[in-house]
């Protein structure tokens, strides 16, 4: 069952930056220097936190959409030391099953990184699970909606492509109105399944 369409979801990302394009964008670029920096300084860095920037990163976008100040502190949130552990090892797991699936073939991995693409979300609204629940949870809860995700990610290749013709300086817009669309249908359409 559909609660938001895309179309829905993609009109609520382009209210919500409409009014916070500069913080959505700021939040954007400082995330992708820090994974950038991550994987030329420790070589496996984005393995080991990636997870963990993702959180924060996606802890920042949802207060965006929910109209709570806006702090970038927030994208710092998932390293105290109480969860810290446990988000690492969600990320090491999530990357070595990803990498497992796609010896198999391609395809496999592509599905499989659907299949695992709620792990952080739940690590963030359950962190009393094990990184091995999480991953389960985020399976049982993408079953059915894999594909919606899937195509999703589609209908953005005319962004991606027009990107593409301004050198990437274009990812600096779309990069943001991506994550927020994905995360408006993903807690509209998935999260709140579970909540309920």
């Amino acid at each position: 069952m559909i609660f938001m369409t895309f179309y829905d979801a993609k009109t609520k990302a382009k209210q919500i930056l409409k009014s916070k394009l500069g913080e959505a964008i700021a939040l954007s670029i400082i995330y992708s220097i820090l994974l950038g920096l991550l994987d030329l300084i420790a070589g496996i860095g984005g393995l080991l936190f990636g997870s963990i920037l993702l959180m924060g990163y996606y802890t920042c976008l949802i207060d965006l959409g929910t109209n709570k100040k806006f702090a970038i502190e927030k994208m710092f949130s998932q390293l105290n030391g109480e969860t810290f552990t446990t988000r690492m090892i969600i990320s090491i797991i999530k990357r070595v099953y990803l990498f497992l699936w796609s010896l198999l073939f391609f395809i496999p991995g592509i599905i499989k990184s659907y299949s695992y693409m709620l792990t952080e979300f739940i690590a963030m609204k359950e962190p009393d699970l094990t990184p091995t629940e999480c991953i389960n949870e985020s399976r049982r809860l993408m079953d059915g909606h894999k594909m919606n995700m899937f195509v999703l990610d589609l209908s953005f290749i005319g962004w991606h492509l027009l990107c593409i013709l301004t050198f990437g300086i274009g990812y600096i817009f779309l990069t943001p109105y991506i994550n927020q669309t994905k995360i408006e249908y993903i807690n509209a359409n998935i999260l709140q399944i579970r909540e309920e």
